[in-house]
């Protein structure tokens, strides 16, 4: 995702950015998310999202222990679209729902590939490593993994990438810098 966060609660939160042509005058989207980390339940932060004078917004994945959901938030300014996940799923820098259909937005290329070679390699698995696919980087080519000046059609790249592991007992996160290292920061 563009950044992530897990608070005090437990309450786990990345964000894709999404490139709509919906902004409007109202609450930033920034604004939102740091709302998010204020929230104890996924409910609260739906409060949020959910608000109809956003100026703009993010593709949001939220997670709680005591929440038993995990849910994926579409939240452009013009409206909001909550599903409930409960398989593997991906989601890259643009809108899927067809309730978006009709919005404008700008799709790259390195986007859609993500998104659609990051559904490939779940759709491939029965258990699928959450590593194996964030870090996809083949030696040529588009990649899940992105690299500075690696060629697409964007300024995006990986700083970083989070793992977090929701469970009944907690929430255990890692960021990692690289494919062959070990975690910089863990819980």
């Amino acid at each position: 995702g563009h950044t992530f966060s897990v608070n005090s609660h437990g309450l786990v939160q990345t964000i894709n950015n999404i490139r709509v042509d919906d902004l409007q005058s109202g609450i930033p989207r920034h604004f939102i998310c740091r709302a998010i980390l204020d929230c104890n339940t996924l409910e609260e932060a739906l409060v949020h999202l959910q608000r109809p004078d956003r100026a703009g917004g993010f593709h949001h994945s939220l997670g709680q222990p005591s929440g038993n959901n995990l849910l994926s938030v579409e939240a452009p300014a013009s409206a909001c679209v909550v599903k409930k996940i409960s398989r593997p799923a991906s989601h890259a820098n643009h809108l899927l729902d067809e309730k978006f259909s009709g919005l404008s937005q700008t799709i790259t290329d390195s986007s859609a590939f993500r998104q659609s070679m990051s559904e490939k390699l779940i759709s491939e698995s029965t258990s699928p490593d959450p590593k194996s696919i964030l870090f996809h980087q083949p030696s040529q080519g588009l990649s899940i993994f992105r690299r500075p000046k690696d060629g697409a059609d964007d300024y995006a790249f990986t700083l970083a990438t989070g793992i977090s592991r929701i469970s009944a007992s907690g929430v255990k996160w890692q960021i990692h810098l690289n494919k062959n290292e070990l975690p910089a920061l863990a819980n």
